[in-house]
């Protein structure tokens, strides 16, 4: 009996003294750190820095996911142009026709989509847009010269000199892996429509796009979101795709 109540006694002992350990605390380099800032002072002396840009030269550009297209011009770093280069092809390789009949291109349409926010439904129901791939939206409605050639250039996507094993590059500067240059546009203007909204004055709109298609004399229109949208020349694509 003396031996429990002496284990008793001990261990109401032992947790008050865990108990009050628990209690006991202290600012651990409070005295140490002090109230200066670290010695960090705010300075009130003149100063001055000097700034340049300096060119990262040019970047590989292949696939890019992302396309900037038009004039910037920062009244800080300059004006920039960006344009770019594509190959398109045919859905199906060398498509073949009904005998017989007579094949005639109607029109070729050119459709690039913007980034853009739906805005919500109109009253006649179409939609609102905003657009925000525009870098200074108070541009938006500034005219520049749209131009679309064809390019006198294979842009193949594997080397040929080291037996197809590496990719071929191209980069910002209009280079290619073996420094060729890949912009080499030839004929007239593809986009030479007499609206000139496509062309001489074209400006980024952020109303949908209208697609009419007409099957057995009854047309249809749908919509799409913002984006350039060119009509290209057809008699061109006539004798490239038809009478080649």
């Amino acid at each position: 009996m003396n031996k429990i109540f002496l284990k008793t006694i001990l261990f109401i002992a032992a947790t008050s003294i865990l108990a009050s350990c628990d209690k006991d605390f202290n600012n651990v380099g409070a005295e140490i750190i002090g109230d200066d800032h670290y010695g960090m002072e705010k300075y009130t002396g003149s100063l001055s820095i000097n700034a340049s840009q300096l060119s990262t030269g040019p970047i590989q550009t292949n696939n890019l996911e992302i396309n900037p297209l038009g004039i910037y011009d920062n009244p800080v770093f300059g004006k920039t142009t960006a344009s770019f280069v594509t190959q398109v092809q045919l859905a199906s390789v060398a498509p073949t026709y009904t005998t017989g009949l007579t094949r005639v291109i109607q029109s070729v349409k050119l459709y690039i989509p913007y980034f853009s926010t739906n805005k919500g439904v109109k009253t006649n129901g179409a939609y609102t847009y905003a657009l925000d791939s525009i870098v200074n939206p108070s541009d938006k409605l500034s005219k520049i010269k749209l131009s679309v050639f064809e390019n006198n250039r294979f842009m193949g996507a594997a080397d040929t000199s080291n037996s197809l094993l590496t990719p071929y590059l191209f980069f910002t500067n209009n280079t290619d892996s073996n420094n060729n240059s890949i912009t080499a546009p030839i004929g007239s203007r593809l986009n030479n429509a007499t609206t000139v909204t496509e062309n001489d004055n074209f400006v980024f709109d952020e109303d949908e796009v209208p697609v009419i298609t007409t099957i057995a004399g009854v047309s249809t229109t749908t919509y799409k979101a913002p984006g350039v949208n060119l009509n290209l020349d057809k008699v061109y694509f006539d004798n490239k795709i038809l009478h080649l």
